[in-house]
């Protein structure tokens, strides 16, 4: 004869395992049963050239392969001048780019950062970035309202 407690036991495992089930369903998506990744585009300002910006950056994209389960992260290489309609079409899923092509990629088409790069110089890490503008001493400084 089957108790009330019993049944209870027995319904709560039942409930257990089906919510276990439902999890790992949701959690697993097609693409994994399926064997297909993901691709994951990772627009990087090639100012030295595509071959040197792969070469740099591929390592990366090979580990982040490597780590997040069912994605396929590539490099795609961009000059100045792509980088910015390349975000515009949405042709890449993440942006990598000196920090004044970032201020205007937020300003226009609502970039929003994740991380901030610093680079090793000479044994400690920089994430200042900078630019100077030389001009002659007998020349004005040139300004848009002069125009």
């Amino acid at each position: 004869m089957i108790t009330c407690d019993m049944r209870y036991r027995f319904i709560k495992k039942t409930g257990i395992a089906v919510l276990v089930f439902l999890a790992l369903f949701f959690l697993l998506s097609t693409n994994a049963f399926c064997g297909e990744q993901q691709l994951v585009k990772i627009g990087v300002l090639a100012k030295r050239g595509t071959k040197i910006c792969l070469q740099k950056w591929s390592p990366t994209a090979e580990y982040l392969t490597s780590k997040v389960f069912g994605c396929k992260f590539i490099i795609v290489p961009l000059d100045y001048d792509e980088i910015y309609q390349a975000v515009e079409k949405g042709e890449i899923d993440f942006v990598l780019a000196n920090s004044s092509i970032y201020v205007e990629l937020e300003c226009w088409y609502g970039v929003i950062r994740i991380a901030s790069l610093k680079n090793k110089r000479i044994g400690a890490s920089y994430i200042n970035y900078g630019g100077t503008i030389f001009f002659k001493a007998n020349r004005t400084v040139f300004s848009v309202a002069d125009e």
